[in-house]
């Protein structure tokens, strides 16, 4: 027994210890040096709309920066599966292993989680009669780039479903990012009946994870609303036509990438904290 007052340590892949283990995740972003990765790279972001006025630059630059920023998530995430209490600016001493491959991943992962949503804008635009080449603009907008751009040109009631099967596609992006980033092979690692049985083993977790995504999502999405709502149209990465004052701009996107790595680093120290209930065994 424990002596009195002593508190029993918590098992291994408790709820409650998981829970200290995210508050820190907020905190890790803005300790010290870690946070000179991710501002660096929010920077980039928020100044990659001006590319367009330079064609050949936005397709290769804005290429870049968002390789780049999907490196710096999973890196995030990888390191917080291992333990490491680190953000780094990731390294480019090779542009298809560190800049591209990582581009490349996070463009799978949503894919993935967002195949029913994309699956409801083809049967809706058929049915609408919508301009093919528009409808198939829309369709890679909603999986690289921002998925709530298609609502524009849909029904109160379709923007209903469409939001709800969304919502339901990224209830599963956690699990599909593990697989992807600390699997290593996603093509081969991707089952579905693993990933369910993972998730009802660590469902307290995963739901709280889950939570926190959606939660720094409405955030996010808010405040970039907000944005729309006082200095007018042209928010998206993709326009380069916003008239935000530049401030507001950035704080905009500095939110977004914190949220965004602190998301991350939760992610990964999810299966670190829950990975002896996985069903994969990764080392």
């Amino acid at each position: 027994m424990a002596p009195d007052g002593a508190k029993l340590p918590r098992p291994p892949g408790s709820f409650a210890g998981f829970l200290p283990l995210v508050g820190r995740c907020y905190f890790l972003p803005v300790k010290g040096e870690n946070m000179v990765p991710w501002v660096v790279i929010a920077v980039f972001v928020a100044a990659s709309p001006l590319l367009k006025f330079v064609y050949c630059l936005w397709m290769t630059g804005g290429l870049f920066i968002y390789c780049w920023y999907a490196a710096l998530q999973f890196n995030v995430l990888i390191d917080g599966a291992s333990g490491e209490e680190r953000i780094e600016v990731p390294a480019i001493s090779d542009w298809i292993s560190d800049v591209f491959i990582p581009g490349l991943y996070l463009w799978l992962s949503k894919l993935i989680v967002r195949l029913p949503a994309v699956a409801y804008l083809g049967s809706v635009f058929a049915r609408d009669g919508i301009d093919l080449i528009e409808g198939i603009v829309m369709v890679i907008q909603v999986v690289v780039m921002d998925p709530a751009i298609p609502m524009l040109l849909l029904e109160p009631i379709d923007i209903g479903i469409y939001l709800g099967v969304l919502l339901i596609g990224h209830f599963f992006w956690p699990i599909v990012l593990l697989v992807i980033a600390v699997g290593g092979n996603p093509f081969d690692g991707l089952r579905f009946d693993l990933m369910g049985r993972t998730i009802v083993k660590t469902l307290p977790g995963y739901l709280f994870v889950v939570f926190c995504m959606y939660a720094s999502l409405a955030v996010t999405t808010a405040t970039y609303a907000v944005i729309y709502l006082v200095w007018g149209e042209g928010m998206t990465m993709l326009s380069g036509d916003f008239c935000a004052p530049v401030s507001a701009w950035l704080g905009a996107t500095l939110l977004e990438v914190y949220l965004m790595v602190s998301v991350m680093r939760m992610i990964g120290v999810y299966y670190h904290h829950f990975k002896s209930k996985f069903a994969w065994s990764w080392g």
